[in-house]
């Protein structure tokens, strides 16, 4: 029902909406999504075996520094009058937009996280090396 849609946004909107400023700021998103991440697996916590349980608890945590990207792609992509915050009609505007805009910030971040082993692999080196000139 397309009533009970809006109502639900309308809702999460204001829950994530801190300061009550009628905008959602970066800080409020990226909050909002670490909680309802946080929140996800909890709630998946039940259906788990206890190997899997420790393997979900282990990708979120390595998700979470990576949720400032997410919210960076998703304001890219509806942040339609440039403010640097979202207010409801921008979010309600054009859902489509939104949820591609969170599809692509997904894939950009699972992009961005292949490339962190490889990135520590080079930082040893790099570190080794900065440890001789004391």
């Amino acid at each position: 029902n397309n009533t009970d849609t809006s109502k639900c946004i309308s809702n999460v909107f204001k829950f994530l909406d801190v300061n009550k400023d009628s905008e959602l700021h970066s800080a409020e998103i990226t909050r909002g999504l670490r909680t309802f991440s946080l929140i996800a697996v909890l709630l998946s916590q039940n259906d788990m075996d206890n190997d899997d349980k420790d393997v979900t608890f282990g990708v979120y945590l390595a998700t979470v520094p990576f949720i400032p990207l997410f919210t960076q792609t998703l304001m890219a992509n509806i942040d339609y009058n440039g403010s640097k915050s979202l207010s409801f009609d921008e979010i309600s505007q054009d859902r489509a937009d939104l949820f591609s805009a969170i599809l692509s910030a997904k894939e950009g971040v699972i992009n961005d996280l292949k490339t962190v082993p490889g990135l520590l692999q080079n930082l040893a080196p790099l570190l080794q090396g900065l440890s001789g000139l004391n």
